[in-house]
């Protein structure tokens, strides 16, 4: 065979080879050509030069957009809803008009660079990187051959992520921000949230069935089921399960949530935030107010009445901030927040009890009625 067809070993000094081995032509007909230095005997160098060639692609032609459609989105079905359609949505907004038409084959460092790079938002650049990566893995593993290295490594040059600030109900600001939610509609989730640390999905599926009380030498606390969580999907509500067998958990919250949250709970039924329909077994998800409506209307609330926007999701964090405050040991706040505090301990051994829980939440009570 000629040189052309498989390539070249050049010698270049004691011990070291240059082998070059002949790729695809690209799309306007000029010839392209990999090469490496070995070291070693020329012995080892014929033996990467063959490696080479057998790594080359066997269908140069497949495009990005043709790989996509034929091999990566049918992966989608295993799949989360929500995960999905997000890597549905970064190739079709970022991917798809940079490189659906370019071939697989042709994909390096530097092109993946220049691709993620040009994306504006650092937090999008990392997704789409994502995203990428898992793309070209699966190049690589194609009967096709069509890549022989992952060009989506650690070198990629992201720019800095500069995390925003975050407004947080704190402990100082907790009774005014009470009084100024009373009666709201969204009142019930912001006092699970923020009173429990519940993730903003696993709020939004409560009913109120869900809502009891727990009493502990004499004090009532409220118990909160959590066994399912309300996500958004294209715009729209869909249930899930939670999002690990941790997050599966009763949570806790003392004073001054529970008696509040009981309260309103006293002789209701349904969803926590209805949307006003009935319920329907074909669409469950109606009955629930939907949360892009909440996010927005809650953000519309705040400002209409000079509250300060704190998101659902940084009501998690008000919850996990003030509980530092007053305190509280991590290992038992993470697990009333449905997750482990990332010690050998929390991960595999320490059972996180309604005991625990329960002297946590009376902490944190103890802790802001220092503030009322």
């Amino acid at each position: 065979m000629t040189r052309s067809h498989f390539g070249a070993v050049q010698h270049l000094g004691e011990g070291r080879y240059r082998v070059s081995v002949e790729g695809p032509r690209k799309p306007d007909g000029s010839r392209t050509r990999r090469s490496k230095v070995v070291r070693g005997t020329r012995e080892d160098a014929e033996v990467e030069l063959a490696r080479m060639r057998v790594d080359m692609p066997s269908d140069p032609s497949v495009t990005w957009d043709a790989f996509y459609r034929s091999r990566v989105e049918p992966t989608f079905s295993g799949l989360s809803a929500k995960t999905a359609d997000e890597y549905g949505r970064l190739w079709r907004v970022e991917l798809a008009p940079r490189i659906a038409g370019e071939r697989v084959c042709d994909m390096d460092w530097h092109r993946a660079n220049e691709v993620l790079t040009s994306i504006s938002a650092p937090t999008v650049q990392r997704a789409a990187g994502r995203l990428l990566k898992k793309m070209c893995n699966m190049a690589i593993r194609d009967r096709s051959r069509l890549l022989s290295y992952n060009p989506v490594d650690r070198a990629i040059e992201y720019a800095p992520h500069r995390p925003r600030r975050k407004a947080l109900v704190l402990s100082d600001g907790a009774g005014a921000f009470l009084d100024a939610i009373r009666g709201i509609k969204y009142e019930p989730l912001l006092l699970c949230e923020l009173g429990a640390g519940l993730r903003p999905e696993e709020a939004r599926a409560l009913l109120w069935e869900d809502v009891r009380p727990f009493e502990l030498k004499g004090t009532v606390y409220c118990s909160l089921r959590i066994d399912k969580a309300l996500t958004v999907v294209n715009n729209r509500g869909l249930f899930k399960e939670t999002k690990n067998s941790s997050s599966e958990r009763d949570a806790v919250c003392g004073e001054p949530f529970a008696s509040r949250l009981l309260a309103l709970a006293e002789g209701r039924s349904g969803p926590l935030c209805p949307s006003g329909e009935p319920y329907d077994p074909e669409r469950p998800e109606a009955w629930y107010t939907s949360p892009v409506t909440i996010a927005h209307n809650w953000r519309q609330w705040c400002r209409r009445n000079g509250v300060e926007h704190v998101t659902d999701e940084n009501m998690r964090s008000s919850y996990a901030s003030m509980m530092g405050e007053a305190g509280a040991p991590d290992s038992v706040v993470a697990g009333n927040m449905g997750h482990s505090d990332g010690t050998t301990k929390g991960e595999h051994y320490q059972r996180v009890t309604m005991r625990a829980k329960c002297m946590a939440a009376d902490l944190l009570a103890e802790s802001l009625a220092d503030f009322a």
